[in-house]
Parts: structure tokens; C-alpha cells; sequence
């Protein structure tokens, strides 16, 4: 019989014995001696880019052969477009939806404060907001070293780690922190082909910041900047520069109304960077008219809550959140709604007959043999803690309690980042040329489907 993956309960209060049993965890970031490889939060109190540079890691260190991450088993690098662009400065618009966008990735890490809103704990001031940032690139990136998944973690690699393997997570697991990604740390951003559209992501309850990497570097590589934020607080740790900051518990009664605030003020500020950027990166590179939010699980509640009170948002792609097709309707904004056919933590959810019954702007489908985790990364990078059960692995059918396995990881992956990616193209950037591939079924056998209008 298959074993449950860990609750996020459970996890929780493994996490906070962990920190009763190894002192310090939440304790300034210089006293993690255990990570000699970080360094100590820029003077810049709005920003934390050099605690992440892969500069601070070797990378020799890392997961050795390509072939052997998980990242190659998401999208293979084979596939991406660098060799196609060389040196040609000029991109066609247009590219197909279901490959690898024309354009190397970068990434940025920013630690912003919004002044107006207290922090997790008003103790320790202003709330702060550990957000990473995924652009389009030029091609000498290519040649720049690859961010690992484990450099998310700086300055607490080390001690999430242990936390995770006193979690019940396996080595192997742990060492897919040494997995590649697809995408270089404050690699140079293609300003040529700017201004590009903006997509703001909102993680799950208890989930982090780059728990969709592989979509939002996909996303990238199409010619969109991307910005994914910790909700500090409801994430279920922050690894911020001086401090790493566990989810709370006494919280969560007030975790909406603080996501709602953490989008709105993270589109307020790509859109003063884009007038005017200190550090020069975004300046001019943000369509501000263009704006698009992603949100999974109660990330997509998230949404489902702000979107219609922020006119800014143009489209949204809701994932495993339960959305009716009938409240969503009410707002100005196109939506793309994607359920977990086997979903044991959200349960039953039918966005595509809902859908039939309550036409909208809505792009609806039904994975059938997925699960709450394969909209994310967990299969792929720790599914005994996250996913075993629920996406990953064998399951139980909620009709009749049959053993199946899920969905091939790989095919979720593919339909995920053709279908969003065709969504925002067709509505953020107004590209006719993917209404096929975001009105056709191309996954029968996998999906139910159904598209009731996607017309201004």
C-alpha cells in the first residue's frame, strides 16, 4: 500500500522540533556556519541579490552530469532555442507554445519591504518579502553557471536540509538540491526584445516561492518576467538573509488578507521599477498594460480573491484551487482554470462542467490521473515529503479506491507550460496564433477539456 505523503501538519511540527533540537535556526543568517558559502544581507536593505550569486557556488559541486538532474526529466535543455538565436538580435514574436521559449533565462532575488504592513511577527518590523524574479536573457548567458535549486535556499541550504532529512526525507532526495536549473543567477536581461509581459506567481499554503520553477523559467524563455514572493508567514520557511522564518500556525486566519496585500503591493512595485529601476535591470522592461497572475492552491485562492479588485490583472491561470466558473466570471479578467482529477487535498473539483454551465472567459481543464502535486515541483525534487500519494507515485482512486499511478510527471509538465504559455500569450500578448493551441484538447487520453470563450 502506498504511503501518504507527509501533512503539512505533521511537517510543521517536525520543522519547529527541529528547531528545538538545533538552536539557532532562527537566528541571524552569519550564525549558520554550517553554509560557509553564503554571505552576509547587502547594504542595500531593499535588496539581497549577492546572497544569492552562483558565485557562491561551485559548481563542480553540483549534481555532476546534466542528464542526471531533474530538471532534464522537465525540460530538456536540447530544447531550448539558444543555438537557434546565435547572435541574431531579432526573435519572431511568435513561438510555438509547446517548446522551449527563443530566449536564455535569468534570475534575481530581491528582499523587498513594504513599510505600510507589519511583518509575520511585528517584532521584527515592516513586512518583508523574499521574492525571485525570472526574465528573458541575453545569449551570453548561456555561458553563465546554471543556478542550483539548493541556492533558493541560501543562507539556509544547510539547515533546511537537515530539517527535510529529519523529515523522513532520503539522500537521494536531498540531493536533488544539487539539481540544475534552467536559468543563471543576475544574468544580463535582453533589453533589446523588451518591454515584456509581467506574471506574478502566489505559492501554496505552506509552500515556497520556487515551487513552480520549471514553469516560470518556461514562462521566461517565451519573453515574460515572472516574480514569485514568499508569503511570509503562510510559506512554510522564509530563508531570508538574517533570518530563516517558519510558517505560523496562529497566523493563518489572517494568511488571505496578507497574500491579497503581498500581490497587490508586488505589481506597485515592478511597476515603479519599471519607471525607474536603482539598479538599472527593469527599468523600461515591464508592459505595466500586460499583467498576469498564476497561483496554485491556495495560491490560486489567492487570486480568486485579489483579481477582482486589482484591474491591473489582465489573466489568471488558477491551479488546484477550486474556483467556480461563476464567481470568476464577475471579474474583468480572462481565466484558465486546471483541476487535479485524483486530488486528495482539495478533493473533487470539476472546473470543466462547471464550466458548460456558467460560460465565461474561461479556459477549463481536468487532468485525470494527476494529483495536488503535479502542478509543482515535488515529484521531482522530495515527493516522499511532498506528493507520495497525491500526485506522485501510485494512488487510490476517489471512485471506488482502485490502486493507479499517477500521471507520468513529465506529461504534466508539458501540458502545464504549453497551455499557460498559450494562454498568456494569446491574452497578455495578443497573439492570434495561439488560439489552436490553447482551444485544442492534444491530450485526450490524459484531460477533459473546455473552452467556453476566450474573447475580450
Amino acid at each position: 500500500m502506498t504511503r501518504p505523503a507527509i501533512t503539512p501538519f505533521l511537517f510543521a511540527m517536525l520543522v519547529l522540533a527541529g528547531v528545538a533540537a538545533f538552536g539557532g535556526l532562527t537566528a541571524c543568517g552569519d550564525d549558520d556556519d554550517d553554509n560557509e558559502a553564503s554571505t552576509a544581507a547587502d547594504d542595500d536593505d531593499d535588496t539581497s541579490d549577492d546572497d544569492t550569486s552562483d558565485d557562491d557556488t561551485d559548481d563542480d559541486d553540483t549534481a555532476g552530469d546534466d542528464d542526471d538532474t531533474g530538471d532534464d526529466d522537465t525540460v530538456d535543455d536540447d530544447d531550448t532555442a539558444d543555438d537557434d538565436t546565435g547572435d541574431d538580435d531579432t526573435i519572431d514574436e511568435y513561438f510555438d507554445p509547446k517548446e522551449w521559449g527563443p530566449y536564455p533565462v535569468g534570475n534575481r532575488r530581491y528582499v523587498f519591504i513594504d513599510e505600510d504592513r507589519p511583518d509575520d511577527r511585528p517584532s521584527d518590523g515592516p513586512r518583508t518579502l523574499l521574492t525571485d524574479v525570472w526574465y528573458p536573457a541575453t545569449d551570453e548567458s548561456t555561458d553563465l553557471p546554471r543556478t542550483r535549486v539548493g541556492d533558493f535556499l541560501t543562507p539556509w541550504e544547510n539547515k533546511v536540509s537537515l530539517l527535510f532529512g529529519l523529515a523522513g526525507a532520503p539522500d537521494d532526495e536531498l540531493a536533488n538540491f544539487d539539481n540544475l536549473t534552467h536559468s543563471a543567477f543576475e544574468a544580463p536581461i535582453r533589453a533589446d526584445a523588451g518591454p515584456f509581459p509581467i506574471v506574478f506567481v502566489s505559492h501554496g499554503n505552506m509552500s515556497l516561492r520556487f515551487a513552480h520553477w520549471t514553469l516560470c523559467e518556461y514562462l521566461a524563455s517565451h519573453g515574460y518576467v515572472v516574480v514569485s514572493v514568499d508569503h511570509i508567514g503562510n510559506a512554510i520557511f522564509v530563508t531570508l538573509p538574517d533570518r530563516l522564518v517558519l510558517f505560523n500556525f496562529l497566523h493563518y486566519p489572517v494568511a488571505l488578507i496578507n497574500r491579497k496585500a503581498d500581490m497587490r503591493f508586488l505589481v506597485d512595485t515592478f511597476t515603479a521599477l519599471n519607471d525607474d529601476d536603482p539598479d538599472g535591470v527593469f527599468t523600461g522592461m515591464i508592459d505595466t498594460d500586460a499583467v498576469g497572475a498564476l497561483g496554485h492552491s491556495f495560491g490560486g485562492r489567492t487570486l480568486i480573491d485579489w483579481v477582482p479588485e486589482d484591474e491591473r490583472v489582465v489573466a489568471a491561470v488558477d491551479m488546484a484551487a477550486m474556483a467556480d466558473p461563476a464567481e470568476v466570471a464577475k471579474t474583468d479578467a480572462s481565466w484558465m482554470l486546471m483541476a487535479a482529477g485524483e486530488d486528495n487535498t482539495i478533493g473533487e473539483w470539476h472546473p470543466v462542467s462547471a464550466t458548460a454551465e456558467n460560460p465565461a472567459k474561461v479556459v477549463a481543464m481536468e487532468i485525470l490521473d494527476a494529483g495536488h502535486y503535479t502542478f509543482s515541483e515535488a515529484c521531482y525534487l522530495m515527493p516522499t515529503l511532498f506528493g507520495d500519494g497525491d500526485g506522485c507515485g501510485t494512488g487510490h482512486r476517489h471512485d471506488g479506491g482502485a490502486e493507479f499511478e499517477y500521471l507520468d510527471p513529465a506529461v504534466g509538465f508539458d501540458i502545464m507550460n504549453s497551455y499557460v504559455t498559450a494562454f498568456f500569450g494569446y491574452h497578455l500578448k495578443n497573439q492570434d496564433e495561439m488560439l489552436p493551441d490553447l482551444t485544442t484538447n492534444r491530450y485526450p487520453e490524459e484531460m477533459l477539456f473546455e473552452v467556453t470563450s476566450v474573447e475580450d
